[in-house]
């Protein structure tokens, strides 16, 4: 099981493929998960009605016969959610809000128990990104922000020339946000050192910024939208499979607000 940094404890509804995908693959992404929550990572949320789809699901014959799983498998399962989860009140408030009538009690789950995420790999979930105030993560982008002490993302309220203002506080310099939220000053000597300027980020602040598991970053540019990639910083970032969103900081601030999943973040609050 990965290390779990200590911090908010997290409030987490879980969809009935990430329980059936930890059943039949003990060695994957959704086992960790479930073996998270059982080292007591976060706090599980669910309702009877997802205990008897779960139930249901595991029970199918070609997934039985496949994957060997037994009655025993399927009762230490549901017996170990009814016991130590916490299983809140079925509910229809969340009737129609996706596609599929099947993930309304996901979502209404979520809402009830105010959770911080769902985590599921339907695309029709996925593509909701958020429901209320719960993100919608992949099991992997899930496991990433728990590894790295579950904090929420923060909102970036706004900038002015000169200044970017995070969870209510003024910042009168350039930052990076990390994938656990934590907010830094960026380093801008090690792009200066190389090219006299700040406006064009070097292969090597490139790599203070970025973070094993990071899938996307995201670059406010500046007020004008001055700032670029290096050719060796964008071939790097290329390598490591993370998206470049590099906008204007007031557009780039929108996009970090709406972002889901693993994302990093660095704001150049001038030109």
């Amino acid at each position: 099981m990965p290390e779990i940094i200590a911090g908010h404890v997290l409030r987490v509804v879980l969809d009935t493929n990430v329980y059936v995908s930890s059943v039949i693959l003990p060695r994957g992404t959704p086992f960790e998960i479930l073996e998270a929550w059982r080292h007591q990572a976060y706090i599980l949320i669910t309702t009877e009605a997802i205990i008897a789809e779960i139930e249901h699901v595991l029970r199918y014959p070609h997934l039985c016969d496949r994957y060997h799983i037994t009655d025993e498998n399927i009762a230490q399962l549901i017996t170990s959610l009814r016991a130590d989860a916490l299983v809140v009140p079925d509910s229809d408030t969340a009737k129609g809000m996706g596609s599929d009538p099947g993930d309304d009690k996901f979502l209404a789950c979520a809402s009830i128990a105010q959770a911080d995420y769902i985590v599921t790999g339907d695309p029709a979930l996925l593509i909701l990104k958020r429901y209320e105030k719960t993100v919608i993560l992949k099991p992997h982008e899930f496991l990433i922000r728990l590894q790295y002490g579950g904090q929420m993302k923060p909102t970036i309220n706004g900038t002015k020339f000169g200044s970017i203002t995070i969870e209510g506080e003024k910042i009168e310099h350039d930052v990076v946000i990390r994938l656990n939220g934590d907010v830094e000053k960026r380093k801008k000597k090690l792009s200066k050192a190389l090219y006299g300027t700040s406006h064009v980020i070097s292969l090597d602040e490139a790599k203070h910024v970025y973070q094993d598991g990071a899938e996307c970053l995201i670059i406010g540019a500046g007020q004008s939208g001055l700032v670029t990639l290096s050719p060796e910083a964008e071939a790097y970032f290329k390598r490591k499979a993370c998206r470049v969103e590099l906008l204007p900081t007031p557009k780039a601030i929108e996009a970090w607000n709406n972002a889901t999943g693993a994302v990093i973040g660095l704001f150049h609050v001038t030109c």
